[in-house]
Parts: structure tokens; C-alpha cells; sequence
């Protein structure tokens, strides 16, 4: 297959995914407020929406895998799961605590602070399970 990678087509499937999976996210959170208010059939079907999302993600990101642009074993996938959780709590949520915290939001610089100390745990789990894989294959430097 043609090269993927620096083709608008891989920044369209990455942008895609984004969107995919803030509307999986989004779904999820209006189940869950149907729910609360006793609209059992309609927090069924958002939730069948939210994993309807998930599965276009799941297509989208195969079709990233099928062209060989990106690795896709367990182990390249917990290198990258540890690099996000990383950038968002070394970077975004400390950045974004302060400026909440400045423009005078406590309780939303709280929340990207527990937010900050959940992806610190998720890092570090992370760290721990890649640890315990015995055949981990050399990844590329970047």
C-alpha cells in the first residue's frame, strides 16, 4: 500500500478519530444523564451510539495499521499510552491548573490538577505493565 504517513489522508484519519472519540465520550455522558433521569430507553440507545463511535474509531485506526504508518503490538502501544499520560500531566493539565487557577476558576484548576494526578497513575501503570512483557521488540527512535 501507498505511504501513509504525511499524507493529508493520515491527518483526515487522525482528525476523525478525535472526533470520533469525543462523540464516544459526549454519548457516553448523555446516557448516563438519561439515566440518572429515568429515560432507560434513551440512555440505551446513546449508549449504542457511544459504541457505534468506538467501532469507527476501531476501522479508522486499522486503516492506519494496514498501511504500516504506525506499530500496533502491545508493547508499542503501552510506549505510546506512556508518552500521552506523560504530555498530558507534565504539560496540558499543569498548564492548564495555573491558568484556571489565574484567571480566578479554583475548582476547575482542581479538577485538571486531580485530572493531572490521574494521568500521573495511568504513566506509571503503564511503566509497570511494560515491564512485565518478555518479548518487547525494539522501537524506532523517534
Amino acid at each position: 500500500m501507498k505511504k501513509l504517513e504525511g499524507s493529508i489522508t493520515e491527518a483526515n484519519l487522525k482528525a476523525i478519530i478525535t472526533a470520533e472519540s469525543e462523540a464516544k465520550s459526549r454519548y457516553s455522558y448523555y446516557a448516563f444523564i438519561a439515566e440518572r433521569e429515568g429515560h432507560e430507553k434513551i440512555s440505551k440507545f446513546l449508549l449504542e451510539m457511544s459504541q457505534n463511535e468506538l467501532e469507527n474509531v476501531i476501522t479508522l485506526f486499522k486503516l492506519i495499521k494496514d498501511t504500516g504508518s504506525a506499530a500496533f503490538d502491545t508493547f508499542s502501544l503501552l510506549k505510546d499510552s506512556i508518552y500521552q499520560e506523560n504530555q498530558k500531566w507534565t504539560k496540558q493539565y499543569s498548564q492548564m491548573a495555573a491558568e484556571a487557577e489565574n484567571e480566578g476558576f479554583t475548582e476547575i484548576a482542581h479538577a485538571f490538577n486531580e485530572l493531572l494526578d490521574l494521568a500521573k497513575q495511568h504513566e506509571r501503570i503503564c511503566l509497570e505493565l511494560i515491564e512485565g512483557i518478555k518479548d518487547k521488540p525494539e522501537i524506532p527512535k523517534e
